[in-house]
């Protein structure tokens, strides 16, 4: 049964923000609205521009995570977090400052990719950034209900967007490899339980099947209800605490592209746990057939 939440009283200083706060105050020009929406490449059809283009928020900006992003040449690993300058830039041609409160969101309604754009946000520094619970499908029931608001936002000058590099908010092959031996921290994969066991052959080419050695499993989609709220505080504890966690120690987040990773930081952003960082190239790196990466299977 889904256990209604609010979280509409302090949007700042919460992960998630009401559908009803955003239509009360998406008029403010400090209040900037990101469309996160994204696909695994078998399944774009429409792409995710295409429906932003006919399905969105007022005024919200498409933040394409295949382009604002770094492409490893070497390893063709995709999507891997833009560097300083290419973040400056995007949020320097979207007039976006730094004190501005960012809002983010899904076109789907289960945080899939708003949750790596707002680990995005934070590894550059961006402070008032929050996530919009329910993403689009709740934003049409708020209209449906209370109209279409009218926005004539306007903004004066505009600083240069100057992003901050938090490197403790990620983690590279090295690093992982690293903790095999020092286990300071927890890594957790966000993949389905069957790939997490090596029982299915990954959906990208040259990839082997099983997860880093140590690691625990928790579906991103476990985290969310039938309706596409982030699961409550006390039942998201349970859910990692039965697959073995600790969630008040460092933990490392991973899965297969590193995206739905992401969803994993942010459910133990809500639990307090700010000691985590996300492994950028997760399996699409660690399962490559070409590198000497110990996989474990499990099958029993």
């Amino acid at each position: 049964m889904s256990t209604t939440r609010n979280y509409s009283s302090q949007p700042e200083g919460d992960l998630l923000v009401d559908v009803k706060w955003l239509h009360k105050n998406v008029e403010d020009p400090k209040v900037q609205i990101i469309d996160c929406t994204w696909k695994m490449p078998n399944e774009r059809n429409p792409h995710p521009r295409v429906e932003w283009e006919k399905n969105r928020i007022l005024n919200a900006r498409f933040f394409d995570i295949d382009t604002i992003a770094t492409f490893d040449e070497i390893r063709k690993l995709p999507h891997m977090l833009p560097s300083v300058e290419l973040f400056n830039k995007s949020m320097n041609e979207w007039g976006i400052e730094n004190d501005d409160h960012v809002i983010v969101y899904d076109n789907s309604n289960q945080f899939f990719a708003s949750a790596r754009v707002w680990w995005t946000f934070r590894v550059f520094g961006h402070k008032k950034i929050n996530i919009l619970a329910g993403g689009v499908p709740q934003w049409n029931k708020v209209v449906s209900e209370l109209g279409e608001p009218k926005v004539t936002k306007k903004k004066g000058h505009v600083s240069p967007y100057k992003a901050s590099f938090h490197p403790e908010l990620v983690k590279d092959l090295k690093e992982v490899m690293n903790n095999l031996e020092t286990k300071k921290y927890q890594v957790i994969d966000a993949r389905s339980e069957i790939r997490w066991r090596g029982l299915e052959k990954e959906p990208r080419e040259g990839l082997r099947s099983g997860h880093i050695p140590n690691s625990f499993n928790v579906p991103f989609r476990s985290l969310i209800d039938k309706d596409g709220q982030l699961l409550p505080k006390q039942d998201l504890k349970g859910i990692f605490e039965k697959a073995g966690v600790d969630v008040t120690k460092p933990i490392i987040t991973s899965c297969g592209s590193g995206v739905s990773a992401a969803l994993l930081s942010m459910a133990l952003w809500q639990l307090d746990n700010k000691n985590v960082s996300l492994y950028d190239g997760s399996w699409a790196e660690w399962g490559q057939e070409t590198l000497n990466t110990p996989v474990h299977q499990k099958k029993d």
